[in-house]
């Protein structure tokens, strides 16, 4: 409804709780108003992926008795409301500071002379030490620190990514997608 659009201008509800589940948000505070991990908890719920222990003890759990799926996806529930947030994986953490990687790419796609980007982390370990965009140009050459400097109104200091670097094309993996493994091994082979 308009009204709802007015109360929450940048991240609107994707829906209500399927009737018969229920929705929890994994966080510090057990607060479902806080962002945190949403989980879907009911008869609904898949019993697992095929042949795939791993992914379903990382996934699925019992709560109350009923199966759960960790999402995956970052979230809050507010007046019943489900609210999407993005995906875990593409959230990371820097410095003490929770970074939406799509969220640096899509402000970098608005550049004139950027036609994609992709935001990747740059991980020791399991810890987050920079974090590095890459493009791709509509033509000529991209000058990073003016790109930097225009980000920059849109985002805050620990957003602006260490390094932007231009590519032909992006690497994809064998689901079409975006392969961010390989644009972290071209990187590192730099």
């Amino acid at each position: 409804t308009d009204e709802i659009v007015a109360q929450h201008p940048t991240s609107l509800p994707i829906g209500f709780m399927k009737p018969g589940s229920e929705m929890l948000v994994l966080n510090d505070s057990n607060n479902p108003e806080e962002t945190g991990e949403l989980v879907i908890v009911g008869n609904n719920v898949s019993v697992g992926y095929l042949n795939n222990k791993e992914k379903n003890e990382a996934a699925f759990y019992l709560h109350n008795g009923k199966r759960a799926y960790k999402t995956g996806d970052q979230g809050y529930i507010k007046n019943g409301m489900i609210y999407f947030l993005g995906r875990n994986d593409n959230q990371v953490k820097l410095n003490g500071y929770r970074i939406e990687l799509d969220e640096i790419s899509e402000v970098l796609q608005k550049q004139d002379n950027i036609t994609n980007a992709v935001t990747v982390p740059l991980k020791q370990g399991s810890v987050v030490k920079k974090i590095v965009s890459f493009v791709t140009l509509k033509q000529g050459e991209l000058n990073v620190e003016d790109t930097k400097s225009k980000i920059s109104k849109h985002l805050p200091s620990y957003m602006i990514p260490s390094e932007i670097i231009v590519v032909k094309e992006f690497p994809m993996n064998s689901n079409y997608k975006t392969d961010k493994k390989a644009l972290i091994e071209y990187y590192l082979n730099l």
